[in-house]
């Protein structure tokens, strides 16, 4: 900060607003609050993307394709149920399961149990788990999702056969399980050229792309059973054929929890953040001074659903600017789940554990895990792509426990304490009348916390430099009597 903010020795820090959130939409800076914004809402389309890495034996993914067939399993039998009563979006498709309901579906006869018998019974489905197993490079992403939209048919050909076989739907599938059968086969060929020379995985993303096109999607979509023609069927029908798309993006819910965001900066001299996140310029930067602890900066703030009601210094953390994310880990960032759910539908099959994930099951192994966990965690927060590193960016994550804690935007705004706003620097397109009402608001808390060190500035263009600089708006002192605390009539 420069002008008389950079005559100071303290840290200052920027974060530009709107006056209408300050004002009649939020009332921000009536309520002493900060809001803190989902990650989607963030202006990075990247904030969300985690780069995930498959690394797994044979207890893991056949684990995982279990796990995968019972969730397609419930989302296939809601869209069933629910006709055209009801258009699903991609909400509807979850990760996580009731792990009681998937123990009761596993009986035998039931539906789902006769599909994993038949589908984990193929040979080629053998050699998938085969190969993943046995490869020393981790399964990609982009890899595995190609693997899972190859098989999506099949898996929803078995399904339909076995309606089909106890009566709960009327019309036939025709010949589509044989035909998917017939392509799995050339597929298992693919494979056993692939565990020979990975090069040959090039061959098998041209084939995927050959035969996973919109002909094939949309003969499919003609023979789903009991679909009719209505608009909300088709579109709930292809929500099901890109379910693996949607699968693979949704894996963050049994991984990390949602963090929330509250962004600063140490620059209120780049015209682009001005005109993106204080409305061209028509906004206002507010000031914040932080407290400093062994070098680190916070601020205070009041965290909902804490022990406490005092203010908790929450830090400030400065944004890693790279040009990737970090590798995440899926199979040991399963952080969401708990321990007795982990060890029975992930990490141990027929009795035997995972060789991979056994150090989780000692006292120092999980204490060992538990920190690396929440480190990566707090790495990925606080990391973007290399292109905003001009916003000079730092930020204050809020990680709730429990998912309604910050589930709505009331519960989001945090409220800050007021003697930690330095002060704030009036856009070059604010309006008068928003800066009246700023300054209005400013002169009553002023006297209500008894500050006489508020600082006011107006950003001006700098041609010469080609930025903002800020100028000292020493109005204050001519509105209130800070010997007696009170607003000058």
């Amino acid at each position: 900060m420069q002008n008389n903010m950079e005559n100071k020795n303290e840290k200052l820090f920027c974060r530009f607003r709107s006056t209408s959130a300050l004002l009649d939409k939020f009332h921000e800076l009536e309520n002493e609050e900060i809001y803190f914004s989902t990650v989607k809402d963030l202006n990075d389309p990247l904030e969300e993307y985690m780069d995930l890495s498959f690394d797994g034996d044979e207890i893991l993914w056949t684990n995982f394709f279990q796990n995968y067939l019972f969730c397609l399993f419930v989302f296939r039998t809601i869209l069933m149920l629910t006709g055209d009563g009801k258009e699903l979006t991609s909400d509807d498709i979850h990760t996580y399961f009731d792990p009681e309901r998937k123990t009761f579906l596993s009986v035998e006869g039931h539906s789902y149990k006769v599909a994993c018998d038949e589908i984990f019974a193929n040979s080629v489905i053998q050699k998938i788990i085969n190969y993943f197993s046995n490869r020393e490079e981790a399964i990609s992403e982009d890899e595995l999702l190609l693997f899972l939209q190859y098989l999506h048919l099949y898996f929803l050909d078995v399904f339909a056969k076995i309606d089909l076989e106890k009566g709960l739907i009327k019309q036939s599938p025709g010949n589509c399980l044989q035909q998917s059968e017939t392509q799995l086969e050339k597929f298992g060929s693919i494979i056993d050229g692939i565990s020979e020379d990975e090069s040959n995985y090039l061959h098998l993303k041209a084939l995927y792309k050959l035969t996973n096109t919109i002909t094939d999607s949309y003969k499919y979509l003609r023979q789903l059973e009991n679909t009719g023609n209505s608009g909300i069927v088709m579109k709930n029908s292809q929500l099901l054929l890109d379910y693996p798309k949607y699968y693979i993006k949704k894996l963050s819910e049994i991984m990390y929890p949602k963090p929330y965001i509250t962004c600063f900066s140490e620059n209120y001299k780049d015209l682009s953040m001005w005109g993106y996140y204080a409305d061209s310029g028509k906004g206002v930067c507010l000031i914040y001074k932080p407290k400093v602890v062994n070098g680190n900066f916070y601020i205070p703030l009041k965290i909902p659903h804490t022990r406490t009601q005092d203010f908790t210094d929450m830090q400030l953390k400065p944004v890693s600017y790279e040009k990737q994310k970090p590798l995440t880990p899926f199979f040991r960032s399963l952080g969401r789940l708990n321990f007795p759910m982990l060890e029975k539908h992930w990490y141990s099959l027929n009795g035997k554990k995972s060789k991979l994930v056994e150090d989780l099951f000692n006292d120092k192994g999980i204490d060992k895990w538990r920190h690396h966990y929440w480190e990566h965690m707090e790495n990925s927060t606080n990391i973007k792509h290399i292109c905003w590193r001009h916003e000079q960016e730092y930020r204050i994550a809020l990680i709730p426990v429990l998912d309604d804690t910050c589930d709505t935007i009331e519960k989001r705004k945090i409220k800050y304490n007021f003697q930690n706003l330095y002060g704030l620097i009036f856009g070059v397109n604010t309006n008068e009348s928003d800066k009246l009402r700023i300054i209005k608001i400013i002169q009553e808390k002023c006297v209500k916390y008894k500050r006489n060190d508020f600082m006011l500035f107006q950003a001006v263009y700098n041609n010469a430099k080609g930025e903002i600089d800020i100028m000292p708006l020493n109005v204050l002192k001519y509105v209130i009597d800070f010997d007696e605390q009170k607003i000058l009539k």
